[in-house]
C-alpha cells in the first residue's frame, strides 16, 4: 500500500511537471514568434512602410490564441509603433489606417504617452467623415465623445473647435454656440478657420437666424473656395433671405467642383424654380 502511495505521488508530480513545463514550452514558443513580429515590424517601419508593419501585426493576432502578459504587452508595442509610424506620415486620415491608429491610442500600457496633436488628429477625421455620412456619426459618437475626453488641454481653442462640431451633430444648437463663442479666431491656424466661420452660420441658421448667418459663411468660401459644405450652407441663407439668384450662383460654383452634387442639383432647380 505504501509503496502504491508513493508510486501514485511519483507519478502526480511528473504529470504536474510535464504540465507545466508544457505551458512554458507553450509561452515561449509564443514569445518567441512575439518577438520576431517585433523584428519584422522594426525593418518595416524603419522604411516607412507602415501597413506592411499593420498587416504582419494582424496577422500575428489572428493565429495568437492565448493570454500571456508579456506577448501582450508585446502586441501593444508593437501597435504603438505602427500608430506612431502612420503619425509621422499623416496616414492616419485614412479610413483603413483609423483601426490601428485606435488600436496605438488604447494601448494600455502606452495610453499615457499620446499628446493633443495625435488625439486632434483622430477626431478630425472622425467628425469630418460624420458630417458627411450621418450612418457614420451614429456608429461613431460614444468614440468621438471618448476621445475628447482623452483630450489634456480643454482649454484650447482647437478643443473648443471640436467640441462645437460635436454638438452640431448632436443637434444641440445651444451647447454649440456658447463653444464658438470661446474661440479666438487670431489664435487658430488660418487654414482651420474656415471651420469655425462654418459652424458659426450654421448654427445661426439652425436657430433661425439668417441673416447673422450671413457674413461667417461669406468668410468661410472666402478662405476655402472649394468648401462645398460652406458654400452649400451660404446657398440655403440666400434661399431663405429670398436671394434665389445668388443662390443658385452658390449651387453652380459647387456643381463646378463637383456636377454630381445631388443637394446641389436639387437645390438649384428648388432656387430657380422660386425666382
Amino acid at each position: 500500500m505504501k509503496r502504491l502511495f508513493v508510486f501514485l505521488l511519483f507519478l502526480l508530480l511528473n504529470t504536474t511537471y510535464l504540465a507545466a513545463d508544457g505551458v512554458t514550452t507553450q509561452s515561449a514558443l509564443e514569445n518567441h514568434s512575439a518577438q520576431k513580429m517585433l523584428e519584422k515590424n522594426e525593418v518595416l517601419i524603419s522604411k516607412g512602410e507602415c501597413f506592411k508593419a499593420d498587416s504582419t501585426c494582424a496577422e500575428f493576432l489572428m493565429n495568437y490564441p492565448g493570454k500571456d502578459p508579456s506577448v501582450i504587452m508585446q502586441i501593444a508595442s508593437a501597435e504603438y509603433e505602427i500608430g506612431k509610424c502612420y503619425e509621422s506620415q499623416k496616414l492616419f486620415r485614412k479610413p483603413f489606417m483609423t483601426q490601428a491608429y485606435l488600436n496605438y491610442l488604447n494601448s494600455t500600457n502606452f495610453k499615457g504617452e499620446h499628446n493633443d496633436e495625435v488625439i486632434y488628429s483622430l477626431l478630425e477625421y472622425l467628425i469630418l467623415k460624420s458630417v458627411e455620412n450621418k450612418t457614420f456619426w451614429d456608429s461613431n459618437k460614444k468614440d468621438i465623445n471618448y476621445y475628447l475626453g482623452l483630450v489634456i488641454n480643454q482649454t484650447s481653442q482647437r478643443f473648443y473647435l471640436m467640441k462645437s462640431f460635436y454638438f452640431m451633430l448632436q443637434e444641440d444648437y445651444d451647447s454649440a454656440l456658447e463653444y464658438l463663442k470661446r474661440v479666438n479666431v487670431d489664435q487658430v491656424p488660418y487654414a482651420k478657420s474656415k471651420w469655425i466661420y462654418n459652424n458659426l452660420g450654421y448654427v445661426l441658421m439652425k436657430k433661425g437666424k439668417w441673416q447673422h448667418a450671413l457674413k461667417p459663411l461669406q468668410i468661410a468660401v472666402l478662405i476655402e473656395p472649394t468648401n462645398i459644405i460652406a458654400r452649400g450652407n451660404l446657398a440655403w441663407v440666400y434661399v431663405n433671405l429670398g436671394n434665389f439668384k445668388k443662390a443658385v450662383k452658390q449651387y453652380d460654383l459647387i456643381l463646378e467642383i463637383d456636377p454630381k452634387n445631388k443637394k446641389a442639383l436639387e437645390g438649384r432647380e428648388d432656387a430657380l424654380k422660386r425666382e
